[in-house]
């Protein structure tokens, strides 16, 4: 039953997609025992999901201690990089601006007189 509901659940994420027709699913992994689950993917548009979960019994409850991360790319071309933790005490997430890496341009070589007149 989890395994099914699970596999809904990441394939509804996907779906949500499919309003993009260039977005494609390019990884996907899925390991599910009886008392955890782990899964991952990764979109041709450069967003990706991973996510953990542990079966988590107390005296009163058993529930899923879930952690993972997520990303995705905004309009603009920033990518923004989620972690959360959701457990007994609620959902926690921080988010943070994955550092670009920027391209310099090869410069053409100066001559020796260009040199002088640059250092004076």
């Amino acid at each position: 039953m989890k395994e099914a509901l699970i596999l809904v659940f990441v394939f509804k994420i996907v779906d949500c997609f499919s309003v993009y027709d260039s977005v494609e699913l390019k990884d996907y992994k899925s390991e599910i025992s009886d008392n955890s689950y782990e899964f991952s993917y990764l979109l041709s548009d450069g967003q990706s999901r991973t996510e953990k979960g542990i079966l988590t019994k107390t005296n009163n409850a058993e529930f899923y201690r879930v952690s993972g991360s997520y990303s995705f790319t905004t309009p603009e071309g920033k990518t923004f990089i989620v972690n959360y933790i959701a457990d007994e005490g609620g959902y926690k997430a921080s988010i943070r601006e994955k550092p670009t890496t920027q391209v310099f341009g090869i410069m053409p070589a100066l001559s020796p007189n260009a040199i002088k007149t640059l250092l004076g």
